[in-house]
C-alpha cells in the first residue's frame, strides 16, 4: 500500500520538530491527529504510517547525534552500530 501524504507529511514534521527543537511543527502534527482519528478509527489498516507517526508522537522516541568526520573509521563503525538494529521511532543525524 502506497502511505498517504498526510502520513508522510505528519511523521516528518514531528521528525523534524524533535530535530529543531521547534515545537510548533509537533502541535501542527498533533492537529492532524484530531483532524483524521475518527476516519482513522474506521479504517485502522488503511493508516499504518500514520499509526506509526502516532506512535513516534505519543511513544518513546530516540534521537541519536553522530558527530564526526566522513568515512573516518570510528565514525564509519559508529554508523554501522546504529544502524544495525531496528530501533522503531528512531532519528539519526550526522554532523
Amino acid at each position: 500500500a502506497i502511505p498517504s501524504g498526510n502520513s508522510v507529511a505528519m511523521l516528518n514534521m514531528l521528525r523534524i520538530s524533535r530535530i529543531t527543537m521547534d515545537l510548533t511543527l509537533e502541535e501542527k502534527a498533533v492537529q492532524m491527529n484530531k483532524l483524521f482519528s475518527t476516519t482513522i478509527e474506521q479504517s485502522l489498516l488503511a493508516f499504518t504510517l500514520f499509526l506509526s507517526a502516532l506512535e513516534y508522537a505519543f511513544g518513546p522516541a530516540f534521537e541519536v547525534v553522530i558527530v564526526g568526520k566522513p568515512g573516518a573509521p570510528d565514525t564509519t563503525e559508529m554508523l554501522k552500530a546504529v544502524g544495525s538494529e531496528y530501533v522503531p521511532n528512531k532519528v539519526v543525524l550526522f554532523v
